[in-house]
């Protein structure tokens, strides 16, 4: 790979991919600030609008797409009522994670303090049952209910098996409400983000919350 005078990736691919990452955690700290009160405004839903479109490769790409879809739909008329701001807070905290007060994670071996905030919940669905046999789970983020061992043996013991990612035997890809440390963005990871481009493209994959799942272990 051949880099610049300035130490940055020559590929354009690579260096549009890590400039929609950087501009994806931007955004992300833009929904936290907007909704650390509890409400949404006309202003800022305006400021916001403004700065997606200020970021046109962002505007294909999930969560940034439905975020402004939702805004141009609130701001056609001009004006931003109760219902609508109620529902620009909802969209905004189950993007971010509804958690404002984030937990610290220690690393048992190095004693390491990190900070997890949690996960989003946005692509989240709550199917009516969730069959094991037979069926590949993927796990991401971390859970309440246990190690990830702990966790992937619950399934393995009821007929199902585990993958580190997404592929095409994937039916349900869960989110540990948590979140990760290791995320590329602090409210969710590259599984995360794989699973629902596989949902876009027709897949038959659900992504479900770490409450939800836990409510069929019994």
């Amino acid at each position: 790979m051949r880099y610049d005078d300035n130490g940055q990736p020559v590929t354009e691919r690579l260096r549009r991919a890590a400039n929609k990452t950087r501009d994806i955690d931007e955004l992300i700290g833009i929904c936290r600030g907007i909704i650390f009160d509890d409400k949404v405004n006309k202003s800022e839903a305006e400021h916001l609008a403004q700065w997606l479109y200020a970021q046109p490769d962002l505007l294909d790409t999930w969560p940034a797409s439905i975020i402004y879809d939702r805004l141009c739909e609130v701001l056609s008329d001009g004006v931003v009522d109760d219902r609508e701001a109620a529902d620009l807070l909802n969209l905004l905290s189950s993007i971010t994670g509804s958690q404002k007060t984030p937990v610290e994670s220690i690393n048992e071996e190095t004693g390491e303090v990190s900070v997890i905030k949690s996960s989003t919940a946005l692509p989240v669905s709550e199917p009516e049952s969730i069959e094991f046999e037979g069926r590949t789970f993927v796990l991401t983020g971390t859970f309440y209910s246990g190690k990830r061992s702990d966790c992937e043996s619950e399934i393995t013991s009821r007929g199902g098996r585990c993958t580190r990612s997404p592929n095409k035997a994937t039916r349900y890809v869960v989110i540990g409400e948590q979140g990760s440390r290791d995320w590329i963005h602090s409210s969710w990871g590259r599984k995360i983000e794989k699973a629902i481009a596989m949902q876009d493209a027709g897949h038959e994959i659900e992504i479900i919350s770490e409450q939800h799942w836990v409510k069929f272990l019994s």
